[in-house]
């Protein structure tokens, strides 16, 4: 076993420097990710939780803050080899409009998901949503269908963060769990310490 991580390992170092690959297999399908030195990240379908985590994985998030615009390539039917720009103020509003195209498709993020995402940052509206803006539009000639959509998940988020900090905190408070080491805790996991904080009245209610 150990000769094969350290072959693993070996085959990771020698890669061409321009870029280093992620793999993942969920559910038996292969996921490939690359980051590149020219701040490009580009994701190949299925998204899933596996991309997620790449999202908001330590590297991105390093090469994010060195770097005010990053891009990102979708390899899908919709958005073949097509190109998005987006910072800080617009990473909700791609978060979300992926988790609407896709779920549509059954390719989406689940709430889950997407909960893990949007709490990497902070409550002090850090994603800026009451100024947000969509940034995909005219998706299949349903854009007032997105719209709508759209401005119901802002709601529903922001109180999902709010909630889920709480939750984190408790964590916190009888572990040595960390902030950083929230792409440990699953969206099973966070459930059923939301209905153990929701009985010692750390939280009202269950989202």
């Amino acid at each position: 076993m150990r000769s094969k991580m350290m072959n693993y390992v070996s085959k990771y170092n020698s890669l061409p420097k321009v870029y280093k690959s992620f793999r993942y297999m969920r559910n038996k399908s292969y996921i490939t990710s690359q980051l590149f030195e020219n701040d490009l990240i580009y994701i190949c379908l299925p998204i899933n939780s596996n991309v997620s985590r790449l999202i908001m994985s330590p590297v991105f998030w390093y090469k994010h803050s060195k770097v005010p615009l990053l891009s990102i390539f979708l390899n899908s039917p919709e958005y073949l080899n097509k190109e998005i720009l987006f910072n800080e103020i617009y990473l909700i509003n791609f978060i979300l409009t992926l988790n609407i195209q896709f779920t549509t498709t059954n390719l989406g993020l689940c709430y889950g998901d997407l909960s893990l995402l949007l709490a990497a940052g902070n409550i002090n509206d850090r994603y800026m949503l009451k100024n947000s803006k969509c940034i995909l539009h005219n998706i299949h000639n349903k854009h007032t269908i997105y719209e709508m959509y759209h401005t119901f998940f802002k709601k529903y988020w922001k109180e999902y963060i709010i909630n889920h900090h709480k939750i984190m905190l408790y964590y916190q408070q009888f572990t040595s769990l960390g902030y950083n080491n929230i792409n440990n805790i699953t969206a099973r996991k966070l459930y059923f310490k939301a209905i153990e904080c929701k009985q010692y009245g750390i939280i009202d209610k269950i989202i």
